[in-house]
This record gives structure tokens, sequence and C-alpha cells, in this order.
């Protein structure tokens, strides 16, 4: 996938520039010259050419969408189960808060560009397919299928989003000006499920030249079930229309269930294995990955390539004695955006070991040796006894609870050098909602869906 995306970056955008000079001066009585001679049909008749097309597809996923903040303020940003921390309190407000929800603000508007960029490209791909040449079966059937199942991803996800929008099947290459809406459950029968059901028939099992990070047929399964399940809740409860959907979606999760083995899927034993470094790209839960590369200069942002870990991190870098340097990665670049909800803490049992694999309570010192100062014992709220104590380099320095903690057990911890803080000291308990904490909370960490805790800024 490295090689063809530079083969994108050399053909494409060799493409587009003679576009762009045609619409810029076609108003002009100069003379037209095109160095290259290369069309966009000319570009894309070629093996390389439909390759870079294809890798563009997975490029906003990459960069623009997946690693940052967007698609969670999405999905879970006005839900009962994160808060904006009081410093952050503006930010994505338009999804935490529906505050100035306007289609042209921030995460709104940024989500709905990059997606659509991917229905436009699925939609290139397509089009220019047919008459590509030097493509053998499998290539062109991989191509296809990829495209298909991208355009089915980013349309369910539009749809789901925004409703009744506006259906496109073919490239847009000239500006447009004007945009109808097309009934949300036309989208589904006449692109998303169809769209799906061939990439199920259309993609191998295994990525494509063993590049990770392409769809499969897993992927396809998996998507083709859930489009069906929410196409299903468009129909009256318990009619043959939505039961026929119903059926649609059970055949291929069953189908998945019945071939893991020749899918290559298998469940882990324990539930910390899905999160662990190890299991980051070839993880057997999976069934498709967004994936940056390992080779940091080759990611968009090369030294930001992924940060969506970044927004749940506690911030804890240079307070007692916690530092960041080339081998130590356990306190990550802190751009702390969302904090769990005390509901959200307390959904998980006592017994749900979930918990401790997904929350950090205790968080040690990372320097040689700290002595605490005034300013962070007021800081963390914790007892004016704590003030002058020295800890060393893996001794406790924080400890936050998820229950409530008394003064005599917070004194014990000032006296044993560390801090303690529950539930009652973060949230306000008669509501739930975070203190302001002088717009600074020790947050418990959420360990992000790529990352584990002990390598999240280097997960790529």
């Amino acid at each position: 996938m490295i090689r063809t995306m530079k083969t994108f970056n050399k053909y494409f955008v060799g493409a587009l520039i003679l576009g762009a000079t045609t619409l810029g001066f076609s108003s002009c009585d100069l003379d037209e010259y095109n160095p290259t001679s290369e069309t966009a049909d000319a570009v894309f008749e070629t093996q390389q050419g439909i390759e870079g097309l294809v890798n563009q597809m997975y490029y906003n996923f990459r960069w623009k969408y997946f690693g940052r903040e967007d698609p969670v303020l999405y999905f879970e940003g006005a839900g009962d189960i994160w808060a904006n921390i009081p410093d952050k309190y503006t930010y994505g407000m338009q999804l935490t808060r529906f505050v100035d929800l306007q289609g042209d603000r921030g995460q709104v508007a940024g989500a709905w560009n990059r997606v659509y960029d991917n229905v436009n490209l699925a939609n290139a791909v397509l089009a220019y397919l047919p008459s590509t040449q030097g493509l053998n079966d499998d290539a062109r059937n991989d191509y296809e299928g990829e495209a298909h199942f991208m355009r089915a991803y980013s349309y369910w996800w539009l749809v789901e989003w925004f409703g009744d929008i506006e259906m496109r099947t073919e490239p847009t290459s000239t500006p447009v000006y004007k945009a109808y809406r097309t009934d949300r459950k036309v989208i589904y029968d006449e692109v998303v499920i169809p769209d799906a059901e061939a990439a199920t028939r259309l993609l191998p099992v295994n990525p494509f030249n063993g590049e990770v990070g392409r769809s499969t047929k897993k992927a396809a399964y998996a998507l083709l079930a859930r489009v069906c399940l929410a196409r299903a809740q468009y129909e009256t409860a318990g009619s043959n229309e939505a039961r026929a959907f119903y059926q649609k979606a059970y055949d291929a999760a069953k189908y998945v269930m019945d071939n893991q083995g020749a899918l290559g899927i298998k469940l882990y034993n324990t539930y910390d294995e899905i999160w662990q470094a190890k299991n980051n790209k070839t993880n057997t839960e999976y069934l498709w990955v967004v994936t940056h590369s390992s080779n940091s200069t080759l990611n968009k942002q090369s030294g930001n390539p992924n940060r969506l870990h970044m927004y749940f991190s506690p911030r804890l870098l240079n307070r007692f004695g916690n530092v960041q340097t080339a081998t130590n990665w356990e306190y990550p670049r802190e751009s702390v955006l969302l904090c769990p909800t005390y509901y959200l803490l307390n959904l998980f049992a006592e017994w749900d070991l979930r918990y401790d694999v997904l929350f950090q309570e205790e968080y040690p010192v990372s320097a040689d040796s700290y002595t605490w100062t005034e300013a962070d014992v007021t800081s963390f709220m914790a007892p004016a006894s704590l003030t002058g104590k020295t800890i060393a380099k893996g001794d406790l320095g924080l400890k936050v609870s998820r229950k409530p903690v008394t003064d005599a057990e917070r004194e014990a911890a000032a006296q044993n050098g560390y801090v303690l803080l529950g539930a009652n000291n973060i949230y306000d308990l008669r509501d739930g909602k975070m203190t302001s904490m002088g717009g600074r909370p020790p947050m418990h960490r959420l360990v992000s869906a790529t990352c584990p805790s002990s390598a999240m800024p280097r997960c790529r």
C-alpha cells in the first residue's frame, strides 16, 4: 500500500491539475497547453492510476477521520457517558451539547465533507475500472469490491447521521450548484445494501497483496449485517418488510460466525488481549482496521498521524514528577477533551474485569524522584500534609477511585506520599456532574480502540 500510495500522488494529482487549469481559464482567450498530456481518463486507464485512486479511498479514514475526535463526537459526544472537561467546555459543543448546531460548524462540516469525499472516490473507481488496462482478474475484482465496500460504508454513515441526503453514484467532475434529497430507504435499497452484497462476493478473505487495512470478505459480511439491521428500523415493527431485512442481517452475521476459521477470526481468551500492542494490526477479533504506517514520514501528519488517544489522556505531564522521554511513554501527549461521566464509570459491576482494562486508576511517578510542591498539592485538592513529601520513581503518585472516599482515607494516602481522589471529589454526586477542580481534573484514562495504555503515542 505504501508504494501505490506514492503512485497516486504522482499520477492522480497531475490529472487533476489539467481539470483545474481548464476550469480557471475557460473564459480567457489564452492558448491552453497540457505539458503532461495526461487527462484523468488516461491516468485511470493505467494500473498505477487506478491503484492510486483505490488507495485514496482510505486516505480520509486514515488521517482526516479515524485518528481524530470527529467520529467520537458524532457517536458518543451528546450521550450520557462523556462530558467536556471544564476548560474545554465549548470545544465541539455542536455535538456534545447541540449548541450552535449548524451544518458549516467544526466537526459537523468536517465529517460531512470527508465522508462524501470517499463516496466520490468510490464512484470514480467504479466508473473508471471497466476501462482500466493491465489488471488481472484478482486485482480487478478486489478493486471493485473495495469501492463497493467503501461506498456502502460511507453512505450508511451519512444516512444515519443526516437522514435524507443527496445520492450520487457517478463521480463529480464539474461544479454542482444544486442538491436534491433522496429518501434514506431508497439510498439503502439502491446503493448501500447492493454495494455491501457486491463486496461480499468480490472481496478476498485476506487483504489484497497482504496489505493490512484493505477491506476483506469478513468486513463486507459484517457491514451487510449492520446495514440491514439499520434498514429494518425504517419499516413498521413486525412487518414482513422488516422481517426480511432482519433475516438478511441474520444470514450475513451467521456466515461470519460459521466460518470463523476460514475468515481468520478468533476470539481472545481475555478481554485485555483485544487492546494489547502486539495485537494492534493483526487482531483476530477485528473485522476491519484503519492503519497508519510505522514509518512516520509516510503519514500525512508525520508527527501526529493518530491523535484520538490524546483526547482521553489525563493531564499529568510535568506534574508530580511525570516526564515524557524517548523511552518513557507512560504519560503521552495530552489534548484532553472528554471525561467519563459518573454514570459511565458505574455501568461496570465490581466483578466486570473490563473496567480494569479500560480505565487506569493508579499513576506512578516516572521521574527519578519528586517532592510535592504546595502548588501541586493545592491543584489536586490534597491534604496540606502532603507538601514536602518525596516519592521515588515507580512510587504511587496519584490514585483516582470511582468510589467515594473519606477525608481520613485521603489523609492516610497523603502520609504515604500520594494523592487519593474519590468520585465525591471529582463529581457532584447529587447529579453526577464533574466539579471544576480549577479546570484541570485528573481523569480516568480510556484506552482507545487501537492503542494500549503503555504505547498510546506510538500506535500507528
